[in-house]
C-alpha cells in the first residue's frame, strides 16, 4: 500500500468499469468480481482510482503466480489427468483382448467379405451341372439357400484372436 500512497491526490485518475476493463484487458464482469473481492479498489459505485486499481491487479496475479493456484495451470494438469487416466484404460481394454486396433479388424473383415465374394461368384459354376439333375423347384431352392448359407457363413466366423494376431489366418 505504500506505492500507492505515493500518489497525490490530484495524480490519481478516475476511471469507469469499462475504463479499467479495457485496460486490464478483463471484462466488465471480471472487474466486478475483482472489486466485490476486495483485488481492485473502488472509489465508488463502478469508478476506481486507476494506479491502486493496476496495483491491486498486479499484486493479485504475483500472489496467484507464488501459490500456485493458477486456474489455467489447474485446469491443464487437470486435463493431462484424464488424458493419462483415459490412455491407460485404452491400453488396458487393448491387453485384454477387448479392443482391436482399427487396421486389424479392416484387414480381417476385407478378408471375409473377399472370401464370401468368391464364395458366391463360384456358386453358378459349382452348382449349374447339380440344379440340371434337381427334380423340382424346391430342391433348386434348397440347393441354392444351402450354397448362399455356407458363404454367408464366412462373414460369421469372428475370431477375435484372430484379429489380434494372436491365431494366423490360416488356423482360423
Amino acid at each position: 500500500m505504500s506505492d500507492v500512497q505515493s500518489f497525490s491526490k490530484t495524480e490519481c485518475r478516475t476511471c469507469s468499469t469499462p475504463e479499467i476493463a479495457t485496460l486490464l484487458l478483463l471484462t466488465e464482469r471480471r472487474v466486478q468480481q475483482l472489486a466485490k473481492e476486495k483485488v481492485i479498489p473502488r472509489v465508488g459505485r463502478g469508478e476506481f482510482e486507476l494506479a491502486p486499481a493496476v496495483q491491486g491487479y498486479i499484486r493479485f496475479l504475483q500472489e496467484r503466480m507464488q501459490s500456485g493456484d493458477d486456474p489455467d495451470l489447474t485446469r491443464e494438469r487437470a486435463l493431462l489427468t484424464k488424458v493419462q487416466r483415459e490412455t491407460a484404460e485404452l491400453e488396458l481394454a487393448a491387453m485384454r483382448g477387448d479392443m482391436h486396433k482399427s487396421e486389424d479388424v479392416m484387414t480381417v473383415w476385407t478378408e471375409c467379405v473377399v472370401n464370401c465374394r468368391s464364395r458366391l461368384l463360384a456358386v453358378p459354376a459349382k452348382l449349374a451341372p447339380v440344379l440340371f439333375e434337381a427334380e423340382s423347384v424346391v430342391d433348386i431352392q434348397e440347393i441354392l439357400k444351402k450354397a448362399i448359407y455356407e458363404a454367408l457363413n464366412e462373414l460369421a466366423e469372428y475370431s477375435s484372436e484372430r484379429i489380434s494376431g494372436m491365431v494366423p489366418v490360416d488356423e482360423v
